[in-house]
């Protein structure tokens, strides 16, 4: 085919098709009578199409003929099951030439005609030149529910983008960053002595890190389990001993941790719906057992026992017990509420999302305040 293709083209005293060699429908025609095979302009037009031409309407001569020689090969290996599933593996001769298939792809990809093996091996090592994190730019304002911009002891910012939790010293503009998780981090807090700080990541078994605002040391990983996806908010106690948090489940599962320990206290559902219905957990600075949970139309107002107190209710095994009660919204109907904090004496208030604050006393809303 390569010498009708250079007497075609006027090249018959040529070594072999270059590069650059193209023809039109015409002369690819003519290539094909000297094979011996009569093909028409619109079935050379078809395979133009199929094979890729210039906006002269030519075709790239070496185009077609690698798709004549290797696609053959190809069909062959696939039908002798020739596959390979998944990338190269490090370590091992990259010899494979057939279909790699792998799942960020649906087709599946080939390697090239030209395939050398020792490139695999080299571009499993790491560049001799590499890159570090200097400054994050911007905080997650889109997806959080809670608050997720807090000012340590040091006076210094504490916040999250992407994976990172950032540190950042105000007066010089630099930032330290916490590396330890390997997914979003969805939520943040910190203890009393704004210190220690604590966030919650995405993943198929969400994580919640405890970790020094300071040195940036993790002091503890809680891992929730199978199933959770991500923990949305999270709140310490007023002693700093224990955590809160919601994930986003479907029942919003409220989890209770001594952190120090790695010990789960409590796990109860919250409100069910598609997440995020519950938009953060906030504890009274005031009593210990006393917290609340709020978001979609709704808030919860939870007092914590420990086991066969009377009146509460836990699952097997939990060190807390916790009863529950509703929020009786007022006349007005229910709203979402989006913040809250305790107050001294026992009272709590709550943002709206027209801007209105309510007043609630036990488990009822007794003003609303624009």
């Amino acid at each position: 085919m390569c010498d009708a293709i250079l007497q075609v083209l006027g090249k018959a005293g040529a070594a072999q098709v270059a590069a650059g060699d193209k023809v039109d429908t015409s002369q690819f025609c003519k290539v094909w009578g000297l094979l011996g095979l009569t093909i028409s302009n619109s079935q050379a037009a078809g395979l133009f199409n199929r094979h890729g031409q210039d906006v002269r309407g030519r075709l790239p001569v070496m185009v077609f003929v690698e798709a004549l020689v290797v696609g053959g090969p190809r069909q062959i290996m696939l039908m002798e099951s020739q596959v390979q599933h998944g990338a190269y593996s490090a370590g091992q001769p990259a010899k494979h030439t057939g279909k790699i298939i792998y799942p960020e792809c649906k087709s599946g990809v080939w390697p090239p005609s030209n395939w050398d093996p020792s490139l695999a091996a080299r571009s499993s090592k790491l560049p001799e030149a590499r890159l570090e994190l200097d400054f994050v730019y911007g905080y997650d304002a889109h997806r959080a529910t809670s608050n997720n911009l807090w000012v340590n002891c040091a006076g210094h910012l504490v916040t999250y983008a992407a994976a990172v939790g950032i540190v950042h010293e105000i007066s010089s503009h630099h930032q330290v960053f916490f590396r330890g998780h390997d997914d979003d981090i969805c939520c943040l807090a910190l203890a009393p002595d704004r210190r220690i700080a604590a966030s919650g990541q995405l993943g198929k078994d969400p994580t919640m890190l405890v970790w020094d605002s300071v040195s940036l040391t993790q002091l503890a990983k809680l891992q929730h389990g199978y199933g959770y996806r991500g923990i949305q908010a999270i709140c310490f106690s007023s002693s700093g001993g224990k955590l809160a948090c919601i994930a986003t489940d479907n029942s919003h599962s409220l989890f209770i941790w001594d952190w120090s320990r790695g010990r789960k206290l409590m796990e109860r559902k919250t409100q069910p719906g598609a997440p995020p219905a519950v938009y953060g957990v906030v504890w009274s600075k005031f009593d210990p057992n006393r917290l609340v949970t709020f978001g979609q139309n709704h808030i919860k107002f939870w007092n914590l026992n420990r086991p066969n107190a009377t009146g509460s209710a836990g699952a097997v095994g939990d060190e807390l017990t916790a009863s529950v009660d509703a929020g009786v919204f007022d006349k007005r109907g229910t709203h979402s509420v989006l913040s809250a904090v305790f107050l001294p004496g026992g009272v709590v208030l709550t943002g709206s999302p027209g801007g209105s604050i309510a007043t609630w006393k036990g488990a009822r809303c007794t003003c609303m305040t624009a």
